[in-house]
């Protein structure tokens, strides 16, 4: 089966592993093209997000620091 990866931040050292292994409190930085891994808030920085396999609209939203990000949304743009 094909595994996804995310690089994120654990316990302050950066890793890429699966997304089935992410835990709580990781930090995961996302880019243009990544399906979000886990339902998620935005930390820094802002993000489009493509929630068409959620909501069946396939307009793209902007997301900025505290708005969620749910699992099963792409990033369209970052």
């Amino acid at each position: 089966s094909d595994v996804c990866s995310s690089d994120l931040l654990r316990e302050g050292k950066k890793w890429s592993i699966s997304t089935e292994k992410l835990v709580l409190d990781d930090l995961i930085f996302l880019k243009t093209g990544d399906q979000v891994p886990a339902d998620v808030k935005v930390l820094e920085g802002t993000v489009e997000v493509n929630e068409s396999l959620l909501t069946g609209e396939s307009d793209n939203l902007s997301k900025s620091q505290g708005d969620e990000l749910f699992s099963g949304s792409f990033v369209t743009s970052e």
